[in-house]
């Protein structure tokens, strides 16, 4: 993408280098942005700045970072940051202030409170969080009350709307994103707008605006990621995500698999979302090599390194299981099997996929069973089978449009 007519804000122009990394910003109402690279993909302040040991980043602008052992950020501004043995962010420490957060066993981060250092224990602040899955479907902040979101059917981490309130008094906001999901303005039911943000290149929110006159909380930002006002960070799911220089505060959960920098979101953030604050490239069902598919059928990553295969289920609809024989019921692969059914109902790029991928491989696995014998054989023809009844499943769920 290189330009954007936007009637708010006028005309946005974006520049890329030869490997598509975003490398400049500029428009009516922003100012020109610069963005500057090593060769592992850190965001530099500068073209010279220095190489960056483990893709640690020294800081970002004014900003000092240190880090622990675990490479976790520890400290940022004025913070401090505490993380518990899970890789999960559990307190900040910013002057008289703590914020604490809590999380469910599937990693889901369920609450949130801000206390004063000295004032006893009553919650300055307090959100509470309820999830659909591994999207968030509904906030209770405190004194404001429940906001439940509604998202894209084809598009499943973009918000379309909100509904505060209940009964005849709740209120729908509707939400005006761009073309990665990201929201960009809200409005009332009535058109008038309510909120408009000024996102920079890798998501930070420059500025506010509202023709309301009145505070619209709107804490969305990039795809699956909630803008928390306490610490300036944004909630990722997995990880959390510093905007002002467009890298996680701590390495990805799926090691090596994510790429060899492992805080780096992703080198196009007009491209590439990351809505689990995993690898980008997860979902992506592997193409048919003839070994790799007898031995484990159709398979692709899903969040936490776990690779799973796709199977027919005995009523006519799709299931995943482990591919790798000894990680068969283990905590994370309960985990993404849950994520997986979920994901599959809600994308039907996934779908689709696994549908074509499904097809080149039964025509890939029989040829090869042309040319083999014995067991071999009758293996290449069951998973021929297994692929056929897989497709067919795939072709009816998308034609009801729900599940099995």
């Amino acid at each position: 993408m290189g330009t954007i007519d936007d009637g708010l804000r006028g005309s946005v122009v974006y520049s890329y280098d030869r490997s598509g990394y975003l490398t400049g910003r500029s428009g009516q109402m922003y100012d020109h942005d610069r963005y500057y690279y090593d060769k592992a993909g850190n965001l530099l302040d500068n073209e010279g700045q220095g190489a960056v040991m483990s893709n640690r980043l020294p800081g970002c602008g004014r900003d000092r970072y240190g880090y622990n052992e675990w490479g976790e950020l520890t400290t940022r501004r004025d913070q401090q940051l505490e993380w518990n043995a899970q890789g999960q962010l559990t307190r900040v420490i910013s002057g008289n202030t703590e914020t604490h957060y809590g999380y469910d066993a599937l990693g889901r981060r369920t609450r949130k409170a801000t206390y004063g250092r000295h004032t006893g224990h009553t919650a300055r602040s307090r959100t509470d969080f309820v999830w659909e899955g591994f999207r968030l479907l509904q906030e209770n902040v405190q004194q404001q009350g429940w906001r439940t979101y509604l998202y894209d059917a084809e598009q499943p981490y973009t918000p379309v709307a909100s509904v505060t309130g209940r009964g005849e008094s709740g209120q729908v906001w509707y939400y005006h994103t761009d073309v990665t999901g990201t929201p960009q303005e809200v409005t009332a039911a009535d058109g008038t707008l309510v909120w408009a943000g000024y996102i920079r290149g890798f998501g930070e929110n420059a500025a506010d605006i509202s023709n309301s006159g009145a505070y619209f909380h709107q804490p969305l930002r990039l795809p699956g990621q909630y803008f928390d006002d306490e610490t300036g960070l944004h909630y990722n799911l997995f990880r959390y995500y510093a905007p002002e220089c467009g890298r996680f505060v701590s390495q990805d959960p799926i090691g090596l698999k994510g790429g060899i920098n492992l805080y780096q979101y992703a080198p196009n953030p007009i491209r590439w979302i990351d809505p689990l604050g995993l690898d980008y490239t997860t979902w992506q069902i592997h193409s048919p090599g003839y070994g790799d598919v007898v031995q484990k059928g159709l398979h692709f990553y899903a969040p936490g390194g776990v690779e799973l295969s796709v199977r027919p289920d005995n009523k006519g609809g799709i299931t995943f299981t482990n591919a790798i024989p000894n990680e068969a019921g283990s905590p994370k692969v309960t985990k993404a099997i849950a994520l997986a059914k979920e994901h599959f109902e809600k994308d039907v790029r996934f779908r689709n996929d696994i549908l074509n991928k499904a097809n080149e491989a039964v025509q890939s696995v029989l040829d090869h069973a042309k040319r083999e014998t014995g067991s071999l054989r009758d293996l290449a023809n069951g998973r021929s089978r297994e692929f056929r009844d897989i497709a067919r499943n795939v072709e009816r769920h998308n034609t009801r449009g729900g599940c099995v």
